[in-house]
């Protein structure tokens, strides 16, 4: 999972936090319809979705919002207050997990060098790339035979036809780059950054597949949203979970298990009475 946006009025929010100065803030609205789908991805989907068995959790980067694109949309501009809530919204699932991991999200809202999402991980003792507590990319096996390439960024669009194309294209340079280092191409990419959900496979050899997924998020728009080409796209809210399934004629048969919800479309406007000068 990922894309929480911590700290942003439109991003994850539990009933109240405390900010700066120990101000209480509350959810709006919108947001608890939001922390009640957190809270049913993890007390319900999750152990489902996992059987009960150990699983390694990875926050897919853009833990909070920080201070970005000069907007005014953060419940608070104090940037450790910002780390301090996430800490607190993330402790319960991280405790929960074998294992978490982080990757490093967007420097605009994880701030120059990620030192916000740096502070975070090393806080919730997530795994270390050597002395960082967070990854740029993370290549991580499941078993012996599946690969998954986890990386926060993915080129985007504004268009519905080609949503597709970006995360085809991600897959295919994986297989190319492998390909040219004599390595081994992932069988499952995931990506983040888009907050909209999308599942892209096809067949490789053998009964093996490619999946390419882009991970939802849990973040509502907001004006810089409405701005840029998304303004016509609704956010997916939720994560996926990954699993072998075992099976005799597939070496890599792999389950995607993915939890994803959506808001509705912006209500109409009744108009029932026009004055003379509308």
């Amino acid at each position: 999972m990922g894309d929480t946006h911590i700290g942003c009025k439109l991003g994850l929010c539990p009933e109240q936090v405390t900010a700066d100065f120990d101000v209480t803030v509350k959810q709006s609205p919108a947001q608890a319809v939001v922390w009640k789908w957190w809270r049913e991805f993890f007390d319900e989907f999750v152990p489902w979705a996992t059987g009960g068995d150990p699983y390694l959790l990875v926050h897919g980067g853009d833990i909070v919002d920080g201070i970005h694109h000069r907007a005014t949309t953060q419940i608070t501009h104090d940037e450790q207050a910002m780390c301090d809530i996430a800490v607190d919204v993330l402790t319960p699932e991280v405790e929960r997990a074998a294992a978490f991991a982080v990757l490093a999200g967007t420097p605009a809202h994880a701030g120059e060098s990620w030192k916000y999402e740096r502070n975070i991980a090393a806080r919730l003792g997530a795994m270390r790339d050597g002395k960082q507590p967070l990854f740029m990319e993370m290549n991580y096996a499941l078993g012996d035979d599946v690969v998954i390439n986890d990386m926060h960024h993915v080129a985007t669009t504004g268009l519905h036809h080609t949503e597709p194309g970006g995360m085809h294209r991600e897959m295919m340079e994986q297989m190319i780059t492998a390909a040219k280092a004599h390595g081994r191409a992932p069988d499952v990419l995931l990506r983040h950054h888009r907050h909209r959900n999308i599942h892209l496979d096809g067949p490789l050899h053998d009964g093996r597949r490619w999946h390419s997924v882009a991970v939802p998020g849990w973040q509502l728009k907001g004006p810089y949203t409405w701005k840029v080409g998304a303004r016509n796209h609704l956010p997916h809210f939720g994560g996926v979970v990954v699993r072998i399934k075992h099976n005799p004629w597939s070496a890599n048969d792999v389950e995607l298990l993915q939890y994803t919800r959506s808001i509705r479309p912006t209500r109409a406007v009744t108009i029932t009475e026009v004055g003379a000068n509308v």
